[in-house]
């Protein structure tokens, strides 16, 4: 599968951060958004990123003075500051602190991913259209007696009540009450949406209730899953009781 690139965004403006969140998010990017330097400094002392946006002109500390006490931790980040006006003052301090990249005021959608693509050091084969995968959901019986659900393309919304509702419906219409095995297949690309697990540990829990089918005979493999680490999941009750192929 395609790298999902972290980015941690510092804006307080919340038109400016709406545009860098929407255009970044039709990719694979996972943003995450701090509105001021000390609530970015709490993200980067527990996550690590791909790449830092930040504006310069902030209420309390500026993105210099956040850039100044996150120290090493930003060190080898590349970065990318937004700032309203050209200045020769920010150029030069910028070069202090291993800023490769302005990007002025107001923010179109074409330059920040042009901006980012630069940074980054990005082909375009890099770059994954999410629209290019629309979700679907695949719910059938097999021999009366297994569930098969197919999970393909990248979800934009908590798919889990529709989930549920499908089977649902092809439980009822075929009066199928004795399924004995669930067999729930996710594909690789599912994954560029970040909160799929926890949509998911959403509609297992209704749907073991429904089929009355035991944890261990609920078997999910596929892309998504042989992607991605038992740690994910560890929080997950439902979702960590099932039977899941990771290779």
């Amino acid at each position: 599968m395609k790298k999902i690139y972290r980015v941690l965004l510092v804006e307080d403006d919340f038109a400016s951060a709406k545009v860098v969140i929407h255009t970044l998010n039709k990719y694979n990017f996972e943003v995450t958004h701090a509105i001021e330097g000390n609530s970015a400094l709490n993200f980067i002392d527990s996550e690590s990123y791909d790449l830092l946006i930040s504006d310069i002109m902030m209420p309390g500390i500026d993105g210099f003075q956040m850039l100044e006490k996150a120290g090493d931790k930003l060190k080898n980040t590349p970065k990318i500051m937004l700032t309203a006006v050209g200045d020769r003052q920010k150029v030069q301090k910028a070069a202090q602190f291993n800023v490769q990249m302005f990007l002025l005021k107001p923010i179109s959608s074409n330059k920040i991913v042009e901006k980012v693509r630069e940074v980054l050091r990005l082909d375009e084969s890099d770059l994954v259209n999410k629209k290019s995968f629309p979700f679907k959901m695949d719910v059938k019986v097999i021999d009366k007696k297994t569930l098969q659900i197919t999970l393909s393309g990248v979800p934009e919304v908590d798919f889990s009540k529709e989930l549920f509702r499908e089977v649902e419906r092809v439980i009822q219409a075929g009066n199928h009450n004795q399924i004995e095995t669930i067999r729930i297949l996710v594909n690789t690309e599912v994954a560029l949406h970040k909160q799929t697990a926890t949509y998911l540990e959403y509609a297992i829990e209704p749907i073991k209730k429904l089929t009355s089918v035991s944890p261990e005979k609920i078997n999910c493999y596929g892309g998504f899953f042989r992607e991605l680490t038992e740690e994910l999941f560890s929080g997950l009750k439902s979702l960590n009781q099932c039977n899941i192929q990771y290779k």
